[in-house]
């Protein structure tokens, strides 16, 4: 197949050379104002786990992170005590620059071959958005001639797992999947995608729902099946206080329990922090009065990845009698369905 883009049509042996160079990685770059140190995390598993922190120089701002990572992997680098990532870099055993630029909250990341591409896999994805959100043909077209013309990237394999979920049918994400080398389909990137895929088939509308305990606020277990009582709609919900989008959708939600619940709507929501302070205060403040439940252990949580979730908000909708009926409804079309179901 012909590559589409020119950033595709890089010599594939290039990011073998370079991400397997024993001279590990360098990060040089300048942090936002005000920060003392900076964080550097790897994405392990599903969840960002701290692997490096150093302090900024006070005269200039600037800051080097240097190590050596076994396989290239998404990182975070973010102000210590801070909760999100002022950036992103997909690290190889490479030099990589971070430059903060000045009077915004923008950075600037270049250097690193598979963060080069990742970057330019993103750029041109973001051009076509619009197009690609009515056209899942054209998206997979899209991805199928990245992944063919880079076949050994576990970038790409990221953004197809963390950007591709949503938007594409995961019998064509199966198949994109295997496009990959042997190498990138056993990375942790795959197997989590493969994971998903098998709970999401699982878990599709018109499946019976599956049934999970966790723990409320007081500590006790609740599990869904307590809710099944032949006549309430239940919306799983799935969000965390650190989730922006999250907590946009609050609003929302509580109009719609406060519309449908004496018509039959329960909704339990999961939450996928590890902070239970956070947890609790996010509930209260944004005035969430229904069941919840976590396990505190954020991508880990045994629920979410039973039911296929990849990204928050997420929410999935089971009739009285436990059928799933849809998955990822938000603004209006969860209003309409809940309208069109709960009054029949």
């Amino acid at each position: 197949m012909k590559c589409s883009f020119a950033l595709f049509l890089w010599p594939l042996a290039l990011f073998v050379g370079c991400c397997s160079n024993g001279g590990g990685y360098s990060i040089s770059g300048t942090a936002p104002d005000g920060a003392d140190k900076v964080v550097l995390s790897q994405l392990i598993g599903k969840n960002p786990v701290a692997i490096d922190t150093v302090d900024v120089n006070k005269n200039d701002a600037s800051f080097t992170l240097s190590g050596n990572i076994k396989s290239p992997s998404m990182t975070y680098i973010s102000v210590c005590g801070e909760d999100h990532p002022f950036t992103q870099v997909f690290l190889t055993n490479e030099k990589i620059n971070v430059e903060h630029q000045p009077g915004t909250s923008d950075f600037v990341v270049t250097g690193g071959t598979e963060n080069e591409l990742y970057y330019s896999l993103a750029d041109n994805y973001g051009k076509r958005e619009e197009v690609f959100a009515s056209d899942t043909d054209a998206l997979y077209s899209f991805m199928d001639s990245v992944i063919t013309c880079n076949p050994s990237s576990h970038a790409v394999s990221y953004f197809l797992f963390r950007r591709m979920y949503h938007s594409l049918s995961v019998d064509q994400l199966d198949s994109l999947s295997k496009k990959f080398t042997p190498e990138v389909q056993s990375g942790s990137y795959l197997t989590i995608l493969s994971e998903l895929i098998k709970q999401t088939r699982l878990t599709q509308p018109g499946n019976k729902y599956l049934d999970f305990s966790s723990k409320t606020q007081d500590g006790s277990c609740m599990t869904l099946s307590s809710l099944m009582d032949g006549k309430s709609w239940i919306l799983l919900d799935f969000w965390a206080s650190w989730c922006p989008y999250c907590r946009q959708e609050s609003p929302m939600l509580v109009e719609l329990y406060s519309k449908y619940n004496d018509k039959g709507l329960q909704i339990l929501s999961v939450s996928l922090d590890s902070d239970y302070k956070k947890w609790v205060e996010a509930i209260n403040h944004d005035n969430l009065q229904w069941h919840h439940v976590s396990d505190l252990d954020m991508w880990e949580c045994k629920s979410a990845r039973m039911y296929g979730i990849s990204g928050i908000p997420g929410n999935i909708l089971i009739s009285p009698n436990g059928v799933i009926v849809a998955r990822n409804l938000h603004d209006s079309n969860l209003e309409k369905i809940l309208s069109e179901k709960i009054t029949e």
